[in-house]
């Protein structure tokens, strides 16, 4: 086990759960309701990673007329009664989180995701016990790429920037990693690729959990 940081703050979808088929199931229950055609899931998947209000401003954006709040109610509904059908936790993740937290290192969750959405499918996927702190997209004013969320994450464990690593699979999250000051390592098996992100250099690249160990 390495001991370069002590704090560890994770992005949820594509890091540590896998929640594609349920939020495409959601997105189709939402498009059926306009009338459009559903998705596949890699095309959902490409609308994923800022928040619900995005996600469904994408996925309804061809029909004729909507009503953003009703549709976002739409959504919240269909995800609702579909949180972990199919959601599970990536293989490893959760033997990466008990040994960090057996060597005293502090975890949180920082998604764009909303904090209901995201605390129940951790806390059925039995992993919410891991994390000292969650901070999702309803606890902050401006979700990542922004670093608030962060930021904030920094200030509740009273943390310094040097000590502290984001990991993700996004450019969401390195950008608000570099935003916060601190170190960031991209995931390479979750929803988006290293093309994807390249031109951000982040600090170091995870191809399966238990690199984060060695970190």
């Amino acid at each position: 086990m390495a001991d370069n940081f002590n704090y560890y703050i994770f992005d949820l979808d594509g890091t540590l759960i896998d929640t594609r088929e349920d939020l495409t199931t959601a997105v189709n229950v939402l498009r059926k309701s306009y009338n459009l055609p559903a998705l596949d899931i890699k095309t959902v998947t490409s609308m994923v990673g800022d928040g619900i209000r995005k996600l469904v401003e994408r996925a309804v954006s061809s029909a004729d007329s909507v009503n953003l709040e009703e549709a976002i109610n739409i959504f919240n509904d269909a995800y609702s009664k579909h949180l972990v059908e199919h959601t599970y936790v990536y293989p490893g993740i959760p033997e990466v989180l008990e040994n960090l937290k057996n060597y005293s290192k502090k975890l949180a969750v920082n998604t764009n995701k909303s904090d209901k959405f995201a605390v129940e499918i951790l806390k059925k996927l039995e992993i919410y016990r891991y994390f000292d702190f969650l901070v999702g997209g309803d606890s902050v004013e401006n979700k990542k790429p922004d670093p608030e969320g962060v930021l904030m994450i920094i200030e509740l464990f009273k943390a310094t920037p040097s000590e502290t690593l984001m990991i993700g699979d996004g450019k969401n999250d390195i950008l608000a990693a570099k935003g916060a000051g601190i170190k960031s390592a991209y995931v390479t098996y979750g929803y988006t690729t290293i093309d994807s992100i390249s031109d951000l250099s982040p600090d170091y690249f995870i191809t399966e959990p238990q690199e984060i160990l060695f970190m």
